[in-house]
């Protein structure tokens, strides 16, 4: 017999499931952590690439300059841009993390939600498989 209730919660959970799929239940296999440590240090990796690119066009297009101040001119450069590089690098580490520790958190609260919509949709079924004993018990 059809249960509008249990027709309803089956409705949210297979909406649910539908869109947290790829996002939450990815996110779901780590701990947080881990997910965080991963994305933090693949979000570092995607700076430094950006960082040497936009430095080394920097380079070419002020290496005039450089070799007109070969000694002195050159170690000021480099170490600004060792400086800038270590200050940026920390800057957006710590913005990765806030970020994706926002992400795992939502996922998670995703997560619990749609095991809640299944846990309620159990006890229905339980109860319902209660009621049908009960109603078995009575026949007999």
């Amino acid at each position: 017999m059809l249960n509008a209730e249990r027709v309803k919660l089956m409705t949210q959970a297979a909406t649910c499931y539908q869109k947290q799929e790829k996002k939450a239940m990815r996110i779901n296999e780590f701990y947080k952590k881990d997910y965080i440590n991963y994305n933090v240090i693949k979000s570092v990796f995607a700076f430094t690439l950006a960082y040497a690119l936009i430095f080394a066009i920097i380079v070419l297009y002020n290496s005039e300059w450089i070799l007109i101040h070969t000694t002195r001119g050159a170690v000021i450069f480099l170490v600004a841009g060792v400086v800038i590089y270590i200050i940026g690098a920390a800057l957006f580490g710590a913005v990765s993390s806030s970020i994706f520790t926002k992400k795992y958190q939502d996922a998670r609260d995703d997560i619990k939600k749609y095991q809640q919509l299944l846990l309620k949709l159990n006890r229905l079924y339980e109860a319902e498989d209660v009621k049908e004993q009960a109603d078995k018990e009575d026949i007999i």
